[in-house]
C-alpha cells in the first residue's frame, strides 16, 4: 500500500475548475501511473445538483430531485456525477477530494470511511461529530456540518466532503440541501463559539481554531490559518484510515 499524495490549492476554483483536475488525476489512477491521492479545494459559490439521494445499505429509497432554485448570479449552478442532490460550495468551506482505487467494490464501506475521517478530525476540536445509519454525511447532535458525494470511475473515486468551517451558511437558504431544512445545515466555527459559550473555556489549544473562534474574525477570503490547520488534521486520520479501509475489504 503507497502513501497517499496531498495537494492543496490555496486560490478558490470554480466547480468545473476542480472537476476537471480531479478527472484528470482519475485517469492516471485507473492506469496506475500515479497512487492515491486526496485533494483540497475552496470553491467559488456554487449549488451542485448529484445523481440522486445517496443511500447507504439500511437508507430507504426516496423520490425524485429537489427543485432547483432560482440562484444570484454570483452562485453558478453544475450537475454532478457524484450521489446525492442538492448541496452548496463557497469560500470557508473545505473541500476534500479523496482519489482513491478501490481493491473491493464496496462503496458502502468507502463511504462509511469517509464520514470516520470527518468524526476523527472533529473528535480533535472536542466535538462528537456522529453518522447516521439513515442518511450520508456527519452530524453533531441535531445539525449537519459536513456532506458527502462519491463518483467512481472503474472503480476510482472522486468527489468527496464539504466541510462547512468558516462559510456564510446563507446560501442554504436557498433549497433543501440534501432534502433536509437549510437550518440544519451548521458550521464548525459556529459549533466552536456555541461551545465555548457554555463551558466558559477553550474548546482546544491556544494554537487551534477553537480558541480563535472566540477571539478573532476570519477573512474567509484571505486567512489561510485554519487551513493549514484542518487539513494538517485530516491528513493524519486519511493516513490512520487508510490503511484499515483496505484490510477491510481486502477481507470482505
Amino acid at each position: 500500500m503507497s502513501k497517499i499524495c496531498y495537494r492543496s490549492f490555496e486560490e478558490p476554483a470554480t466547480y468545473l475548475e476542480a472537476k476537471s483536475i480531479q478527472l484528470e488525476i482519475v485517469e492516471d489512477r485507473i492506469a496506475d501511473r500515479i497512487g492515491d491521492h486526496v485533494l483540497f479545494f475552496e470553491h467559488h459559490p456554487v449549488v451542485t445538483q448529484g445523481r440522486g439521494l445517496q443511500r447507504t445499505q439500511t437508507q430507504p429509497k426516496v423520490g425524485a430531485h429537489e427543485r432547483i432554485p432560482t440562484l444570484p448570479p454570483e452562485i453558478e449552478f453544475h450537475s454532478s456525477e457524484r450521489g446525492g442532490d442538492l448541496t452548496y460550495h463557497g469560500p470557508g468551506q473545505l473541500v476534500i477530494y479523496p482519489i482513491f482505487k478501490l481493491r473491493t467494490k464496496d462503496l458502502h464501506t468507502y463511504l462509511r470511511m469517509l464520514e470516520q475521517v470527518t468524526i476523527d478530525v472533529l473528535k480533535t476540536y472536542g466535538l462528537l461529530g456522529q453518522a447516521r445509519e439513515s442518511a450520508t454525511g456527519v452530524w453533531v447532535g441535531d445539525r449537519k456540518i459536513a456532506s458527502i458525494g462519491i463518483a467512481v470511475r472503474r472503480w476510482v473515486t472522486y468527489h468527496g466532503i464539504g466541510l462547512n468551517v468558516v462559510n456564510d451558511m446563507s446560501p442554504f437558504s436557498l433549497f433543501n440541501p440534501c432534502g433536509y431544512q437549510p437550518e440544519v445545515m451548521t458550521n464548525l466555527v459556529t459549533l466552536l463559539r456555541e461551545r465555548e459559550n457554555v463551558i466558559n473555556s477553550n474548546v482546544v489549544g491556544k494554537d487551534s481554531l477553537g480558541s480563535s473562534a472566540q477571539n478573532r474574525k476570519f477573512d474567509i477570503k484571505a486567512d489561510w490559518r485554519w487551513r493549514e490547520e484542518l487539513e494538517a488534521r485530516f491528513k493524519i486520520a486519511f493516513d490512520q484510515r487508510q490503511s484499515h479501509l483496505f484490510e477491510t475489504l481486502d477481507h470482505s
